[in-house]
């Protein structure tokens, strides 16, 4: 199939929509909704559809409502037309009647330009992507922000590299108007990639040379995904990951190598990753950070050999040579650790700990309980619970070492009694 380059050469073109109000207009009340708020007018007995026309405009203009600020209404006399102050930035606009009113709203003049995903004028091939094709970012520093919903389509590839440095999808709270900021209401994230299609999409962020894109934002739907992180941009926001990924299908991969990861970062968002491992380039604790929501799903494999990775929710296998990661929630069935530090300050299990020569598995951050069933300690490693936050089931087995040779953190007052194992 194709490669599709983006662009980004559309001409802006602005939205323009109508609100038409009818029926028996009486006393009704006649709304429109943008982003779950309302701006009404109510009409007086007597008021034909010109007068209420005229009233919706009112009201309208006078909203300091933000997503309504950002449209100008003008009266038509039969309807009120809906003009979108900026080119090219879509808006969805609904609207009802009480009683036996009418309120039609029509789309006469959809939105377009250059951060329009589904505008074949953007695309170096002159058509949208379809499934099969290979869609590239590798260049210029124009954003694609809108007509991102297209779950529909599942490419052969993903590649987005350094060289691209504008802004995939939209950030969760919408700054146009810094003195109005309102939560974003479109499709904040490229979507693509449907479980109806055999293909595996190969995605690939971070190749070659340039600072990269500060945001990206991918919902791979609900098909299958292998992806590779080799780096990303800085993060546009504090708090919020360069880049941003989810997607429910359960045999999703993704390898980090280096870069600024969120998984399900926000409350709304939900993600499987079935394999994940985290590592790193030149730095080995500081080229990796990811950051998994609470709604991840379960992870089966989760491989670690650097970077710093937070989690909430459930791991099957983690195994771990060296790096740092914090689970602040979620049980894990078995923590293979060699080397790195574990900080647990979840409440919940962990099936069975293996702690080799350079690991560190900590409980001091968080004084809630929490369990662990099965607890092997190898000579070298380190165990801190200092506040005996921790109900080791099964006790701690020191596997071919002696307690001199293991670094305890315990608390004091304690009875250990020493078995064989």
């Amino acid at each position: 199939m194709a490669t599709a380059r983006w662009r980004g050469d559309a001409v802006a073109i602005a939205q323009v929509d109508t609100i038409t109000p009818g029926g028996t207009i009486g006393t009704e009340t006649f709304t429109c909704t943008i982003n779950g708020k309302d701006i009404t007018y109510t009409a007086e007995s007597g008021d034909t559809v010109a007068l209420v026309v005229a009233g919706l405009v009112a009201v309208w203009n006078a909203s300091t409502i933000p997503e309504f600020a950002e449209i100008t209404a003008t009266d038509s006399t039969t309807t009120m037309t809906l003009t979108h102050d900026t080119k090219g930035v879509p808006f969805t606009v609904t609207s009802s009647a009480s009683g036996s009113a009418t309120n039609v709203q029509a789309t006469s003049t959809s939105a377009t330009g250059p951060h329009h995903f589904n505008d074949a004028d953007n695309w170096t091939n002159g058509s949208v992507p379809v499934d099969g094709d290979t869609i590239v970012y590798d260049s210029g520093n124009v954003d694609c922000l809108y007509g991102l919903s297209q779950g529909g389509v599942t490419p052969a590839a993903l590649n987005i590299t350094r060289a691209y440095t504008g802004k995939i999808g939209l950030p969760e709270i919408n700054g146009a108007n810094p003195a109005a900021p309102y939560r974003e209401y479109r499709t904040d994230s490229l979507t693509l990639c449907d479980s109806g299609d055999a293909t595996n999409t190969t995605i690939t962020i971070g190749e070659g040379d340039g600072t990269g894109s500060s945001r990206i934002r991918l919902d791979t739907n609900t098909g299958q995904v292998t992806g590779t992180v080799l780096s990303t941009g800085q993060r546009e926001l504090v708090g919020v990951p360069a880049l941003l990924i989810k997607g429910t299908h359960a045999s999703n991969e993704w390898n980090i190598l280096k870069g600024d990861v969120g998984g399900a970062y926000y409350a709304s968002e939900t993600t499987n990753i079935a394999t994940l491992r985290v590592g790193w380039v030149n730095n080995q604790l500081g080229d990796a950070r990811v950051e998994l929501g609470e709604d991840h799903g379960t992870i089966t494999t989760l491989s670690q050999s650097g970077g710093v990775l937070i989690v909430d929710g459930a791991v099957t296998t983690h195994s771990m040579t060296d790096g740092e990661c914090t689970y602040r929630s979620g049980n894990v069935t078995t923590l293979n650790m060699d080397g790195g530090t574990v900080y647990y300050k979840g409440t919940g299990t962990i099936t069975t700990a293996n702690l080799g020569s350079d690991a560190s598995l900590d409980f001091r951050r968080d004084m809630r309980g929490r369990t662990v069933t099965n607890c092997n300690l190898y000579e070298g490693c380190a165990l801190h619970d200092p506040f005996g936050t921790v109900t080791f089931s099964n006790g701690l087995d020191l596997i071919r070492t002696s307690p001199n040779d293991v670094e305890f953190d315990l608390p004091q007052n304690k009875t250990w009694t020493a078995t064989a194992i």
